[in-house]
């Protein structure tokens, strides 16, 4: 007989990851984060919290720490700072890690960023010049004076805190793998 909760966790807890490495390959394609994208990992949140427990007051709190990252990152968007997408994105992620996994996050989010860029910036000067491979999404990826696909810094952020997520401990339980005895 088919565990239905069980089932239900396993969707939800691969929903996180999976929607994040969407946006990751999106970026990294087309240096476009689709709306959908975004949407969804916020429209998945509230099954989530109802199927892993959480507390109308934790939900509001995880709510409320989507928001306060929503608002800074605009605040980075209108300084030129940071692409719409971005904080679309970062803010979205934010709604799942809620305060407690905020702050490992946001640093993890900044250190995989430096990462990112610091690859990025090698394989430019590796692959500078035209010539065949130029052409298309890895050759725009590689093309200097481009930006840095964020969304992969904030995958692999999203990823790394992933275990640590009082949402996603439930969830990764329910289907064998979480924390809990």
């Amino acid at each position: 007989m088919v565990d239905v909760t069980a089932l239900a966790g396993a969707a939800l807890a691969l929903a996180f990851p999976g929607i994040l490495i969407a946006a990751a390959a999106c970026d990294l394609a087309r240096y476009l984060i689709p709306n959908t994208l975004s949407i969804a990992l916020v429209g998945v949140f509230l099954p989530a919290a109802l199927v892993a427990g959480l507390s109308p007051e934790s939900m509001l709190f995880h709510v409320l720490a989507g928001t306060a990252v929503f608002a800074a990152g605009f605040v980075l968007f209108a300084c030129n700072a940071i692409g719409g997408g971005d904080v679309k994105l970062l803010a979205a992620a934010a709604t799942w890690t809620g305060w407690s996994t905020l702050a490992p996050f946001l640093l993890a989010v900044a250190l995989a960023g430096g990462l990112v860029a610091l690859v990025l910036i090698s394989a430019r000067l590796i692959w500078s010049g035209d010539g065949p491979g130029r052409t298309g999404p890895l050759g725009r990826l590689l093309s200097p004076g481009q930006g840095v696909p964020y969304a992969t810094a904030i995958a692999l952020a999203g990823l790394v805190v992933m275990p640590r997520m009082a949402l996603m401990d439930p969830l990764l339980t329910m289907i064998g793998v979480g924390n809990a005895p």
